[in-house]
C-alpha cells in the first residue's frame, strides 16, 4: 500500500471515530456505558432512564445520575428518583434513594444551598431595610406613644400633680396668685400672696415666685371653690375663672367692667386644689369620702369654714362633684367640732338646768327604775339638753356665716347641720346616679335649683353659682 493510501485511510479512522458519541472519552470518565445504554440515558423518558439505572451496580448508578443531574437539571433528577422508586423492589428502592440521596447532594441540595443563600442575603438587605424603617417608625410611633401617653397620665393618672393638691390661688380680674394661709401672732388668720401665675406648662401653672411674699393684709376671702374629680390644675383654675366672671357679670352686667378696689376685693375667688391622682384613685377617693374617711383637701374645708366662723366673715364655700364629698365632710367634722365647743355653755346654761330639775321632779313624782335614782336621770335629762343646745347652735353659727352651695352633687344624702343650695343640671349623670336630684327627696335645709346641661363646671354651674354668691351678697 503505497504512503499517500495510508495517510487517507488514517484520516478516515480519525473522522469516524469522532462523529461515533458513545466512543466519547467524557461519557466514559462521567461513568456513562458505551452503547446504546449510554444514549438512552441522554433521553428524555425518565421511565427508561429509571429501569436502567435500576439495573447498573451502585457506582456506576450515582456516576450517571451526578452526569444526568448535570446535562438534564435538578427536577429531571427528582422525578427519575421518584419514577426508581415506584418501580423497583422496597429494598432496592431503598438503597437507591439512599444512593441517590448522596449523590444530588453536591449538585441539586448545593444549588438550593446557593439560594438559601442569596435569599438569605436577600432577606438580610430587606430585613435591614425594614429594620431601618421599623426603627423610624418606632421613634415615630414612640413619640406618638410618648405624647398620647403624656395626654392619658394628664387624664387618668396625673400623680405628677400630688405636690399640688391643696394648692391655693387667689383670682382676681387682674391677675391669679399663689397664696398661703398664715395665722399671725395676734391670733389672726391672712394671706401672703408668694407668686404669680404666667401661664401652664403641661397643665400646670407656671408660677413666678415674689422676691418677697406680699402680705395681703385685711383681705379674708369671701368665695372660695374646690374642684371635682379628674380635674387637672389648669381645669381647675379655669373653672375658678368661670366662676368670678360669672360673678362680676351678675354685679355689673355683660361687656368690659371695671371693678374698683372694694369690688376687687369682695369678687376675689380663693381656690383649692383637690389633685386628682388617676381616674381609678380619685374613684376610691370618692367612694372612702363617703363613708367619712378624710383627706388634706377635707381638712383644708374645715380650715375655711373654722375661720368663717370664729372671725365672724360670711364665706361662700362653693364646691363641684368630687368636692362636694369632701367639703359634707368637712361641715360634719366642723359641726361636731362647734358643738362640742358650746357643751360646756349650753351644759351650765338655764335651759339644761331646767331640763335636769323636772327630770328629777319627774322621777320622785313617778317613781324610777331600782338601778336609777332621781339625780342620775337629771344628769341624763341636763346632757341631751345641753347637747340639743350646742348642735342648734353651731348650726346657726355654720349658716350665718358659711353659704354652702353644691354643684354637680355627688352626695347622696348632705348633711342637714346647715342650709344648703344644690344646683343640679337636668342632665348630669353623677347627680342623677350618686347625688341628690329629685326636689321632693330634698330635706328641709336644702334648696334646689335646676339647670340645664351636663356634669362639667365651667359651661353648666358658673354661671347660675355666680348669681346665687351675688344675691346672697345682697343680701346681707
Amino acid at each position: 500500500m503505497s504512503e499517500k493510501k495510508q495517510i487517507a485511510e488514517a484520516k478516515v479512522k480519525r473522522q469516524r471515530k469522532a462523529e461515533t458519541p458513545v466512543a466519547r472519552a467524557p461519557g466514559r470518565a462521567a461513568g456513562l456505558p458505551a452503547g446504546p445504554e449510554g444514549a438512552a440515558l441522554h433521553g428524555s423518558d425518565v421511565g427508561a432512564q429509571a429501569a436502567m439505572l435500576q439495573g447498573m451496580p451502585a457506582a456506576q448508578r450515582q456516576a450517571a445520575i451526578h452526569q444526568i443531574s448535570r446535562m438534564q437539571g435538578n427536577q429531571h433528577v427528582s422525578r427519575l428518583i421518584a419514577a426508581m422508586r415506584q418501580g423497583g423492589a422496597a429494598a432496592h428502592i431503598q438503597r437507591a434513594g439512599q444512593e441517590q440521596t448522596e449523590l444530588i447532594q453536591p449538585s441539586f441540595w448545593g444549588k438550593i444551598g446557593a439560594g438559601i443563600k442569596s435569599a438569605a442575603q436577600a432577606v438580610g438587605g430587606a430585613a435591614e431595610w425594614t429594620g431601618n424603617k421599623i426603627a423610624e417608625g418606632a421613634k415615630w410611633t414612640g413619640g406618638k406613644i410618648a405624647s398620647g401617653a403624656k395626654t392619658v397620665a394628664n387624664v387618668f393618672h396625673n400623680g405628677a400633680y400630688r405636690d399640688l393638691n391643696t394648692t391655693q390661688y387667689r383670682i382676681t380680674s387682674k391677675k391669679i396668685e399663689l397664696v398661703k394661709r398664715v395665722e399671725r401672732r395676734d391670733g389672726s388668720v391672712g394671706y401672703l400672696a408668694v407668686g404669680e401665675v404666667k401661664d401652664f406648662e403641661g397643665n400646670r401653672p407656671r408660677v413666678v415666685m415674689y422676691a418677697q411674699p406680699l402680705d395681703l393684709k385685711d383681705w379674708a376671702p369671701q368665695v372660695t371653690h374646690i374642684n371635682g374629680m379628674n380635674v387637672n390644675p389648669q381645669g381647675g383654675i379655669k373653672d375658678a375663672q368661670a366662676l368670678h366672671g360669672a360673678m362680676v357679670s351678675s354685679l355689673k352686667g355683660s361687656g368690659e367692667v371695671t371693678l374698683n378696689e372694694s369690688e376687687e376685693q369682695k369678687l376675689a375667688v380663693l381656690y383649692t386644689y383637690s389633685a386628682t391622682r388617676g381616674f381609678g384613685h380619685d374613684l376610691v377617693e370618692c367612694l372612702a369620702g363617703k363613708v367619712g374617711l378624710d383627706d388634706e383637701a377635707t381638712q383644708n374645708q374645715e380650715t375655711l369654714m373654722l375661720d368663717a366662723v370664729r372671725h365672724k366673715r360670711r364665706t361662700t364655700v362653693s364646691a363641684h362633684s368630687r368636692g362636694t364629698i369632701k367639703t359634707d365632710n368637712a361641715v360634719r367634722n366642723v359641726h361636731k367640732q362647734l358643738s362640742s365647743g358650746y357643751m360646756r355653755l349650753t351644759y351650765n346654761g338655764p335651759e339644761a338646768h331646767l331640763a335636769a330639775e323636772e327630770a328629777r321632779k319627774f322621777a320622785v313624782t313617778h317613781g324610777s327604775a331600782p338601778d336609777l335614782d332621781p339625780d342620775m336621770l337629771a344628769e341624763i335629762a341636763r346632757m341631751v339638753k345641753a347637747r340639743q343646745l350646742a348642735d342648734e347652735k353651731a348650726s346657726g353659727e355654720m349658716d350665718k356665716y358659711i353659704h354652702l352651695i353644691y354643684a354637680g352633687n355627688a352626695v347622696q344624702f348632705p348633711s342637714q347641720a346647715v342650709q344648703l343650695n344644690l344646683v343640679v343640671a337636668k342632665g348630669d349623670p353623677i347627680t342623677i346616679l350618686v347625688g341628690k336630684y329629685a326636689k321632693f327627696a330634698a330635706a328641709k335645709n336644702v334648696k334646689m335649683t335646676k339647670v340645664s346641661g351636663g356634669h362639667g363646671f365651667d359651661e353648666n354651674y358658673a354661671k347660675k353659682v355666680g348669681e346665687l354668691i351675688i344675691a346672697d351678697m345682697a343680701s346681707r
